[in-house]
């Protein structure tokens, strides 16, 4: 029997590409996470925002009072902006209108990093890209139809979103990309 059993366990040579093998995953994964991070943070931003917004149409529901929901587009503190809801007076324990004020229904949320607010379209007036706009949210939970476009201002060209907030539905609707409303045509209704 002229062959001798080979020892069990791998080899420096074999060890050595495995390592290489791992160490260039690694890069490769480093180099596309650096951009995946800050794009899954804004998506996450995207579903906090239309949850929250879906949030105050129930609470208008529930409650049978108009409320108030605010996008705040400039920068507060160390956030790019953010958003608020409240009942538009001062309202009591009980309940009760003690006249003018608001009552906060839902703090000040910031946006997270590498988030902002790019504009808000609202059919039938101007897009507005900075300040405060406030959207009225009836007891039946109606709000006037508009857009809502979020980016990260680090990639504005590739980073986007946008949520359609429907005036009946409750919920909005949300795309990749800056993309306007569709505007049904004569047609669509055949």
């Amino acid at each position: 029997m002229g062959s001798s059993p080979r020892k069990a366990g791998f080899t420096l040579l074999e060890i050595m590409v495995v390592i290489a093998i791992l160490g260039m995953a690694v890069g490769a994964f480093a180099l596309r996470g650096g951009s995946w991070l800050p794009k899954t943070r804004l998506k996450a931003q995207v579903l906090d925002l239309s949850a929250a917004l879906e949030q105050i149409r129930n609470h208008a529901l529930f409650t049978q009072e108009t409320l108030h929901f605010t996008y705040i587009l400039d920068e507060v503190g160390d956030s790019l902006g953010g958003y608020r809801a409240f009942y538009p007076y001062d309202r009591g324990d009980k309940g009760e209108n003690l006249g003018s004020g608001e009552t906060p229904v839902l703090d000040f949320a910031p946006l997270s990093k590498d988030t902002r607010i790019r504009e808000i379209r609202i059919p039938g007036s101007e897009d507005r890209k900075d300040g405060e706009v406030i959207v009225a949210v009836s007891p039946l939970g109606r709000v006037i139809a508009h857009d809502i476009v979020l980016e990260n201002p680090n990639f504005p060209e590739t980073e986007v979103f946008t949520i359609h907030v429907n005036a009946l539905a409750i919920r909005g609707r949300i795309v990749q990309g800056n993309r306007p409303r569709e505007i049904p045509e004569d047609g669509d209704f055949q």
